[in-house]
């Protein structure tokens, strides 16, 4: 009888023959997201160093932050604009610091091409899909709404992840859904390619006010050649996402982390699709987060 151990079992057992490896646990957000992608490459790259990356479905941005805090994982993914409003409601020193940007993420605001949205104030009286409730998607959705005069009370909400509001949006159950992702987003562009789909703008009003609201939102245009079938540029806004670790993990296990992480980053640019350029740039500093010890090495012997 043919068996077969899962993955994360075979490489500690494997690394065994061959000294034990550092196990370090990541989380992500749930599959078929650019997040847990990004998490199983940088595994099977991780173990040039002999370290095991346990990648963790999480339900995203606002849940990686609290199990980070928990001690539940020692890395996480998190988008710009969640670090933001976590430093400015916590004067505490946290217990995470960063490894490093990204890549930026666009709000996608998905509806069906036959659809009568075509603006965010034709979402009064829809079944709308904001992500999972603890992800950076769902504190986007939800403040862009608020910015343009909406609420919980004008529509239906949804608490749902990529996956199943794709096809909830393909079987009329919702008439819309929000996803912050990189783009192009795989999920998006098989949709598109299967059947007709469009982006809904956001104004212009609203995109000056999010940006007065906080310094991680920036307007972005996602091209009509992002996907099939798009007929034209779609205006909306972007955040970085960052990866983040616990202050507790030692300054050489980071210092590899962030070694292996920007000689892949080529790799996750094609497997991926995205421009990804890990740094320690503007964002961090907007966001008043300083780097962990290990990644401030390795940038300043790699500058």
């Amino acid at each position: 009888m043919k068996f077969r151990l899962p993955v994360f079992l075979l490489c500690l057992l494997l690394a065994g023959c061959f000294g034990s490896p550092h196990v370090v646990r990541l989380g992500t957000a749930p599959q078929g997201g650019i997040y847990y992608a990004f998490g199983t490459i940088f595994a099977n790259q991780l173990r040039q160093d002999n370290m095991v990356l346990d990648v963790r479905v999480t339900s995203g941005s606002r849940d990686n932050l609290r199990l980070l805090k928990e001690n539940y994982i020692k890395t996480g993914i998190v988008q710009s604009d969640v670090l933001y409003e976590d430093r400015e409601e916590n004067t505490k020193t946290p217990v995470y610091s960063a490894v490093a940007s990204l890549y930026s993420e666009a709000v996608h605001i998905v509806v069906r091409s036959e659809s009568d949205i075509h603006s965010l104030q034709d979402l009064k009286g829809k079944i709308v899909a904001v992500g999972e409730e603890f992800s950076g998607t769902c504190a986007n959705a939800l403040l862009i709404l608020e910015t343009a005069g909406l609420s919980d009370r004008d529509m239906r909400i949804m608490y749902t992840n990529y996956d199943l509001a794709s096809q909830d949006l393909m079987d009329k159950r919702i008439d819309a859904f929000f996803m912050t992702s990189g783009t192009p987003n795989n999920i998006v562009g098989d949709i598109a390619k299967n059947s007709e789909i469009r982006l809904i703008p956001i104004e212009a009003s609203v995109l000056d006010q999010l940006e007065k609201t906080m310094p991680c939102y920036t307007r972005t245009v996602i091209t009509k050649d992002t996907y099939p079938k798009m007929e034209e540029d779609i205006e909306t806004i972007c955040v970085t996402s960052v990866l983040l670790a616990r202050n507790d993990l030692p300054e050489d296990t980071v210092y590899k982390i962030t070694s292996r992480l920007v000689a892949s980053k080529d790799l996750f640019s094609r497997r991926l699709k995205i421009s990804f350029t890990p740094e320690a740039g503007k964002i961090l500093s907007s966001i008043s987060l300083p780097l962990h010890p290990g990644a401030a090495g390795y940038f300043r012997q790699n500058p």
